[in-house]
This record gives C-alpha cells, sequence and structure tokens, in this order.
C-alpha cells in the first residue's frame, strides 16, 4: 500500500475517532441533566468513549507505523479543534455570583 493512501487512511480514522469521542462528550453534556443518575451516564460515558478511541488506536498502531499512528492521532485533535471553534465555550447568562436567590427572605431595606 502506498504511503499516500496509508496515510489517508490514518487520517480519516483518526477524524472517525475524534467524531465519536467528542461528539458523543458533546452528547453525554447535554443529557446529563435529564439524567436520572448524572454520575453513572459520565462514567459509563467517559469508558465507553475511552474504549472505543483506544481501540481505534491500536488498530491503526497495529495495521500501520508510528508516523500512521500519529496522523490519526492529529485527526482526532483536529475534530476536537473544530468542535471547540464550532460550538465554543458558552458563557452563563448571568455572570455567576451576581444572579439573585429564589429564596422568600425578606432581606432589610
Amino acid at each position: 500500500m502506498s504511503d499516500i493512501i496509508k496515510f489517508t487512511a490514518s487520517l480519516l480514522a483518526g477524524v472517525c475517532l475524534g467524531t465519536v469521542y467528542f461528539g458523543g462528550l458533546w452528547y453525554t453534556l447535554r443529557q446529563l441533566m435529564r439524567a436520572r443518575s448524572p454520575a453513572v451516564l459520565l462514567i459509563s460515558s467517559y469508558f465507553l468513549r475511552g474504549a472505543v478511541v483506544f481501540a481505534g488506536l491500536m488498530l491503526v498502531g497495529r495495521a500501520g507505523d508510528w508516523e500512521a499512528l500519529l496522523i490519526c492521532l492529529g485527526g482526532l485533535l483536529a475534530v476536537r479543534l473544530v468542535m471547540v471553534r464550532r460550538w465554543g465555550v458558552r458563557q452563563p447568562a448571568v455572570p455567576i455570583g451576581q444572579a439573585k436567590s429564589n429564596t422568600n427572605v425578606l432581606e432589610p431595606d
């Protein structure tokens, strides 16, 4: 197999792994507020996503050389950069510490 095909396949594998990992993280974080047990959801998602990425990197590592593995990792990290730029870090609507509480305590004037 020529190097161009091998490296292109490695990059594509990295992009797929990154999409699974960071897309799964995004989905998990969106589901946390609805989950019955958020801790179980977060931990199980972490291990599942990690296992998928680990297995994918092992396959690329066995099939190729260290350059292919490095290109695969670069594709994975490129997906992270794209997702962060796409969705970004959202700022809270009200700055933390300035939100009024909803308590029914009478405050002196």
